[in-house]
């Protein structure tokens, strides 16, 4: 069994970069990860992601979005790697 097998994740600002490769290792390691960019898709000239990445277009701004999307992960694992200005409400 793989250590992430079962398992549900969120990565912000995975369509490259930092995200793109913590979206890949949890995919590898078994989990379904979702991965929310502004885009809805990989950058062009990457390696296509590992099965399991699921890209989602989304605004990481958008605090009702975020909610409604962050039901998926029940909290199992979530990588914010996208700044932005302010902050969500605990919620």
């Amino acid at each position: 069994m793989k250590e992430f097998e079962g398992r549900t994740g969120i990565v912000t600002g995975g369509s490259s970069g930092i995200g793109y490769a913590i979206a890949n290792v949890l995919a590898e390691n078994g989990a379904t990860v979702y991965v929310i960019s502004r885009t809805g898709k990989e950058k062009e000239g990457l390696a296509p992601s590992a099965p399991g990445v699921i890209h989602v277009k989304g605004d990481v701004t958008d605090y009702d979005a975020m909610k409604k999307l962050s039901r998926f992960s029940r909290k199992q694992c979530r990588d914010h790697q996208k700044g932005t200005r302010g902050s969500f409400p605990d919620g």
